[in-house]
């Protein structure tokens, strides 16, 4: 009864905010979590983050770098970033 009334159908018992992510294009998957971090290069320390259940990083490289924009308060930067962000 208690899978059926959640939302998303998901029921973690180790976590209870934690969901099943797609990781590959196989069917396969985790339960956890995406943590997206936009870190300072001068100084390195960590200027925005994002917690999601979405298992890729594609779609998440413009809101980091405008939140992490936002935070410096820079009118533009310089953004670097693995090819897991790639769409």
């Amino acid at each position: 009864a208690q899978l059926h009334e959640s939302p998303d159908q998901q029921i973690s018992l180790t976590d209870p905010d934690a969901r099943s992510m797609a990781t590959s294009g196989r069917g396969t998957g985790t339960v956890g979590y995406n943590v997206q971090t936009a870190v300072d290069d001068k100084h390195h320390l960590i200027v925005a983050h994002e917690v999601t259940n979405v298992g890729n990083d594609r779609g998440q490289l413009s809101n980091m770098a405008n939140q992490a924009r936002k935070e410096i308060e820079a009118e533009s930067l310089t953004v670097v970033a693995d090819r897991g962000y790639y769409k």
